[in-house]
């Protein structure tokens, strides 16, 4: 029996004018069909203008070689450049604001790095000696933050992944998990969660910046459902359900794009307390924006057609509220979520309840939020102390 020899096919690229625009470059193979024929197919690979140059141009067509040798991709060799390209098209998250994430990762730190090697060049070694010293893309002093290094890590490893499974790469053990690429004080957070008393809360309302409305609203709502601000700020009035009494969260918004929710476990109703829903239907009689499809904290800066930024009022009115209270620096958003779920853990809510409130898809992550109240800490610590000393006693 004689076995047909599988052959790679580089391709040609050609310049060719267009009636209108600059010129492209165009990358042409064979592709087989079905039936045993061969097909001649061209794909646009970009302007001259995009490429300049044919080098340029042939280095952006690597990722359509892939296509073209299905049976053989890697047999020439495939780039962590053509990997990410490929990941990009095929294999992105469709969430806009979790592509944005990604590509600043890819294209502000892997791609120009590492997008001219070999995948199975890069070992695991010299990634973890990278990100050692990685600094900031827009900042050369100042390095990358532990966290963000962990993310570059992991998309690489996802990277990896796909090159697997698409046969770029002979199979073997992944090379850049966290047990071969090491990162110091991965775990460490930079900064320790805020959480506020009940007392404290109210002393922050009570400033001139935050007693306003719609800021005083938002406040409520965020603290007493432990919301975060991109759901927050995408709340609608169509989200609000009096007959059962929930708030539906099904949208987030992340820079002025209207997206779905962080996770899945994300979208979902909560209870809507009557006192919660009174303060919402008080707002809504003051506020100019009271269609169902209206956002419930609309800007009128931007007639309605979209919400306050997040960002601008926690450092503008959070954060210097929070300083001049005397409650000190680092007050946000998410400090009303850390809050909620120290509450929940101070009244002795189960933490599959916690969970569920806060909408974690994880237990584990319920259990990072939040920290206990001194006072907390002191009564249960009482309670061994009256407990041993009276079997002491007796």
């Amino acid at each position: 029996m004689k076995f047909k020899r599988t052959h790679y096919q580089f391709g040609t690229l050609e310049r060719k004018k267009r009636k209108r625009g600059p010129d492209v470059w165009a990358y042409r193979y064979r592709q087989a069909q079905p039936n045993g024929t061969v097909r001649h197919k061209s794909t646009v690979i970009g302007t001259i203008e995009q490429y300049p140059t044919k080098s340029q141009a042939k280095k952006a067509a690597e990722v359509f070689r892939l296509s073209a040798n299905p049976d053989n991709p890697a047999q020439h060799g495939v780039s962590w450049g053509a990997l990410v390209d490929r990941y990009v098209a095929d294999e992105m998250p469709r969430r806009k604001s979790s592509r944005r994430g990604y590509l600043i990762f890819l294209n502000n730190f892997i791609k120009p790095k590492w997008g001219e090697y070999a995948i199975a060049k890069v070992s695991s070694f010299a990634v973890q000696e990278w990100l050692k010293n990685l600094m900031r893309s827009n900042d050369s002093r100042r390095p990358v933050a532990p966290k963000s290094k962990v993310a570059i890590r992991s998309l690489m490893h996802i990277l990896y992944d796909c090159a697997l499974r698409w046969g770029f790469v002979p199979l073997q053990i992944n090379p850049f998990g966290n047990r071969l690429v090491r990162i110091k004080e991965a775990s460490k957070k930079l900064r320790e969660a805020r959480v506020l008393t009940v007392e404290q809360f109210h002393r922050l309302l009570e400033h001139r910046l935050m007693n306003k409305e719609p800021f005083r609203t938002m406040a409520h709502l965020a603290m007493c459902l432990g919301l975060r601000c991109n759901e927050l700020f995408a709340l609608r009035w169509s989200d609000i359900d009096r007959q059962t009494s929930a708030l539906n969260i099904e949208r987030g918004v992340v820079r002025g794009i209207i997206d779905d929710p962080k996770t899945p476990s994300s979208e979902a109703s909560l209870p809507l307390a009557t006192e919660l829903a009174d303060l919402l239907t008080k707002w809504k009689q003051r506020s100019p924006f009271k269609a169902a499809s209206d956002f419930i904290f609309a800007s009128p800066l931007r007639g309605g057609t979209s919400p306050y930024e997040p960002h601008g009022i926690q450092q503008n009115r959070l954060r210097v509220a929070g300083l001049e209270t005397g409650l000190g620096d680092g007050i946000g958003w998410h400090t009303f979520r850390h809050t909620y779920c120290s509450l929940l853990d101070d009244l002795g809510a189960p933490l599959r309840v916690q969970q569920k409130l806060m909408r974690h898809a994880d237990a584990r992550m319920t259990l990072k939020y939040g920290k206990a109240f001194s006072q907390s800490e002191s009564k249960a610590n009482q309670k061994v102390v009256d407990l041993v000393l009276t079997e002491t006693t007796g």
